[in-house]
């Protein structure tokens, strides 16, 4: 009984002792990691879980707001869109108002006025109006006729304003354009021909037209000088 006490005294010194070392254990490692590890765990799964659909939420508005941007941009590109078509229309109008060539001379205020000349105003209206090269050289054949009876025009206005002198150096100058007629003329047709084209014969009927109109804005330039309130022959009766 004496040997059986220092034996169970021995065993539960080692019970004691293991239990201990288990305890210190746990303890030790509970130590390590935060009292709330676990759901600090939990909840760090939870905002990477979360961040995703976050994200993906973002993303989503994003492409919403942009698709919904772009929604509201289809009426602008549409506008975009017209817009060429919008600048062809003006550029056709304003090739339409250019038909009739700018005369550029010494003088801005001349050319201001003979940019207002009744005839350009008539021609331009009824070229616009032909539609077929039959028409358009019917048109410039006419307006030959009317450019050539405003140099008749000019040249009597010339001779009754201007010196004796200065009116002798146009009439000079006048014969030597009528003597030069018929070559330039001649000239003006094989230039239309070598071009080519379906369009030849109007382009010379019109090139001739020019050639008379240039010859009258040269005699009324000179007029101007002498009369800056100057008539033209031209009447719509």
């Amino acid at each position: 009984m004496k040997k059986a006490v220092p034996f169970f005294m021995a065993a539960l010194c080692a019970a004691v002792l293991f239990s201990g070392c288990s305890f210190q254990h746990g303890a030790s490692s509970a130590a390590q990691l935060p009292a709330n590890s676990s759901s600090s765990h939990t909840g760090s799964v939870t905002l990477i879980v979360n961040s995703a659909p976050s994200g993906a939420s973002q993303s989503s508005s994003q492409g919403s707001s942009e698709s919904t941007a772009s929604s509201e941009n289809l009426p602008n590109k549409k506008n975009t869109a017209g817009s060429p078509t919008n600048d062809v229309t003006r550029e056709k109008t304003v090739s339409q108002g250019s038909i009739v060539k700018p005369e550029s001379t010494d003088s801005s205020k001349f050319n201001k006025k003979f940019k207002d000349n009744p005839v350009d105003r008539h021609y331009v209206s009824e070229i616009n109006d032909a539609v077929s090269n039959i028409e358009i050289v019917k048109v410039s054949d006419k307006y030959v006729g009317l450019w050539e009876k405003e140099i008749a025009h000019a040249c009597s206005e010339l001779k009754n304003k201007a010196g004796s002198s200065a009116w002798k150096q146009i009439e000079a100058d006048q014969k030597g354009w009528e003597n030069g007629k018929v070559t330039a003329i001649q000239k003006i047709s094989e230039d239309a021909k070598a071009s080519g084209g379906s369009m030849a014969q109007a382009e010379a009927a019109s090139g001739v037209m020019d050639y008379y109109r240039d010859r009258a804005a040269q005699l009324y330039r000179r007029l101007f000088d002498y009369d800056k309130n100057y008539s033209y022959a031209f009447s719509t009766n």
